[in-house]
């Protein structure tokens, strides 16, 4: 092979091993830039997922916290740091110790040690301080340690939740339970709670002590704990009463159950030591959708006034018996007294004649002649 055709051999070929680093450059500066693109997509995606996140924790009041258990240092998000009234987004472990109240730091610290155990979890409600104003508050804080693959802890995560609403909730409630429970139980009046298990099915929740203790008047030994949970038919056993007074009963608590409205009726039962007369009320409880959850039974006691009524009953009968009677016995004086008048008037009749006839034969009376003085 000549030299110029050596040169030229050598010269493709530099050629074609140069298109080839082009080409491989071309390559890598297009997936440099598509590596690029993926960054700042990835970027972008975290920014939102990071501002969702935020927007997120700020809707439900719950905060995000990551502590080093090596340095004791961790990061909140910004929504714990508000909760707590904190400056500062990076912390140390002793400085959120600090806003629990002393009343709560003992189970804190119990949670915490949870967390050391393997599949430990820190879950608990407590009180904290708030940092800037010093204000009480209340939060379901929970966490969990992430570990390595050898089961060694790297790191600690967890949440703290705001439910002082709540918690504020919860203790109105009960003073309002504890109040509703001593007029409850406080009442003369027999008052049931029934749970609405169905329109046909209604469950004792409550029951008063006077409602206990009227059936004990009545002959009835019953206790509380007998009538708890107990369904409307169940407790008519109790009672005595039979099918028809199911049926009829029960048709009041179906219709206050379905029409969600107040059912009052009268009823007189039948017991052990008496009839017990009442005025009743259904009272329905609702839901927010409108659905009946329990229905008041609520009972006054009318049977003194029943009875009273019965003997003023009776004792009016007796009187318009007695006036009758008397009525019959004074007519019949007037009735004698009237022909005692009536031979009275006779009798002057033939004394007025037998004296007349006297003086026409000349006689006089003597002197203590009843006729002269007649």
């Amino acid at each position: 092979m000549t030299d110029h055709n050596k040169s030229k051999s050598h010269l493709l070929a530099e050629v074609t091993l140069l298109r080839q680093r082009v080409l491989e450059l071309e390559t890598a500066v297009s997936n440099h830039v598509h590596t690029q693109q993926a960054l700042q997509e990835t970027r972008t995606d975290l920014c939102k997922f990071k501002e969702h996140l935020e927007q997120f924790q700020k809707a439900g009041k719950i905060g995000s916290w990551e502590l080093d258990p090596f340095s004791n240092r961790g990061i909140l998000s910004k929504e714990f740091a508000r909760i707590h009234g904190i400056d500062q987004l990076d912390f140390e472990m002793d400085e959120l110790i600090n806003l629990v109240p002393d009343e709560d730091q003992q189970i804190v610290a119990k949670a915490l040690e949870n967390v050391l155990e393997p599949d430990g979890v820190y879950e608990v409600e407590h009180r904290i301080i708030h940092q800037s104003s010093g204000e009480i508050f209340w939060v379901h804080a929970r966490g969990e340690a992430i570990r390595d693959n050898n089961g060694a802890i790297i790191k600690i995560t967890g949440t703290s939740q705001d439910i002082t609403e709540r918690k504020v909730a919860e203790k109105e409630r009960r003073q309002s339970e504890e109040h509703l429970s001593v007029v409850f139980n406080n009442t003369t009046d027999l008052q049931i709670l029934w749970a609405v298990e169905s329109q046909n099915e209604f469950r004792v929740a409550r029951v008063n002590k006077s409602y206990i203790k009227t059936a004990k008047n009545f002959g009835i030994d019953i206790s509380e704990e007998q009538i708890l949970g107990k369904t409307l038919d169940q407790v008519l056993a109790i009672l005595g009463l039979g099918q028809d007074e199911l049926d009829y009963i029960q048709k009041h608590y179906q219709d206050a159950a379905t029409t969600g409205r107040q059912v009052d009726y009268t009823d007189a039962v039948d017991l052990v030591l008496g009839t017990y007369f009442s005025e009743i009320s259904l009272v329905p409880t609702l839901d927010a959708e409108g659905k009946c959850q329990y229905i008041l039974f609520n009972s006054h006691d009318v049977t003194n006034i029943k009875n009273k009524t019965e003997e003023l009953r009776k004792l009016n009968e007796e009187l318009d018996e007695r006036v009758r009677e008397r009525t019959a016995d004074l007519h019949q004086t007037v009735q004698l007294m009237a022909g005692r008048e009536v031979r009275m008037a006779d009798l002057k009749r033939v004394i007025k004649m037998l004296r007349k006839q006297l003086q026409n034969a000349g006689m006089k009376p003597v002197a203590d002649d009843p006729l002269i003085h007649t």
